[in-house]
């Protein structure tokens, strides 16, 4: 139930789809209540003015991303687990190969500790988060491209039925048995870490948090180039790891 109702709310709560939700209930007011309807729409502009122009999602978005650094990972590694959320299902089942998004780095640096950690346990978590389409697992179709790229599939934990992060740890969890004192590298992109790292904490895993994939820089705001559609895309990353640490923390998620 709580995968399918938080699917729900950020298909409404998502700043350009709440735009458009708000835009139908301003032209309601400007029909039914004019006066009101003016006052709803003017506020409504100067908002979506303020949002697309100034860099409030980059500045939100920082400061998640920088929550945890990239760290100098010790000697020895007993584990590494990435997370998914970096295929795209619906493209590779449609033309019948890998398709991946921009979250890609995830991915990379999973292979690159592989690689630089030849004995640890490596773990690939995640099913499909679409409640409309769970035929199509991302970890076999990762399994699928870890094959063709010479790697030994046999090496890696395909844990394929999570849909959220929650899910992710879980599901994980039940499968490797971490003990005390283990080191477990986790990769998943910055904004996501401070929620996943969280709900590790909760179910008593301690992990080394190994961000990828940043969406932000360290560039003055000022000088960053004007785009309305970036502010609004960076709002949206950034609002739904909060709303997310916020939920899933009353929920009783995550510590």
């Amino acid at each position: 139930m709580f995968f399918i109702l938080s699917k729900i709310f950020w298909a409404l709560a998502q700043p350009a789809n709440l735009l458009l939700v708000l835009l139908v209930i301003a032209a309601v007011l400007l029909c039914w209540w004019p006066r009101t309807g003016r006052v709803f729409t003017i506020l409504l502009v100067i908002v979506a003015v303020l949002v697309g122009t100034l860099p409030i999602g980059e500045y939100l978005l920082r400061r998640v991303e920088n929550t945890y650094p990239i760290p100098t990972l010790p000697a020895h590694v007993d584990g590494v687990i990435v997370l998914a959320g970096f295929v795209w299902t619906e493209g590779s089942d449609t033309h019948h190969q890998i398709q991946m998004n921009d979250k890609a780095e995830r991915l990379i640096e999973f292979i690159t500790l592989a690689h630089k950690y030849p004995y640890a346990k490596l773990v690939f978590s995640g099913g499909s988060g679409n409640p409309l389409l769970q035929v199509s697992r991302e970890a076999d179709w990762v399994k699928l491209a870890w094959h063709d790229m010479g790697l030994d599939p046999a090496r890696v934990i395909w844990e394929r039925d999570s849909r959220n992060t929650y899910e992710n740890v879980v599901n994980s969890k039940a499968l490797v048995h971490p003990k005390a004192g283990e080191n477990w590298v986790l990769i998943t992109s910055a904004v996501h870490m401070p929620r996943a790292v969280a709900i590790f904490n909760h179910e008593g895993w301690r992990v080394i948090p190994y961000p990828v994939d940043y969406l932000t820089t360290d560039t003055p705001f000022w000088q960053r180039e004007f785009s309305v559609s970036a502010n609004l895309s960076l709002l949206s990353e950034a609002m739904k790891e909060i709303i997310g640490q916020v939920a899933y923390r009353v929920m009783g998620k995550s510590s």
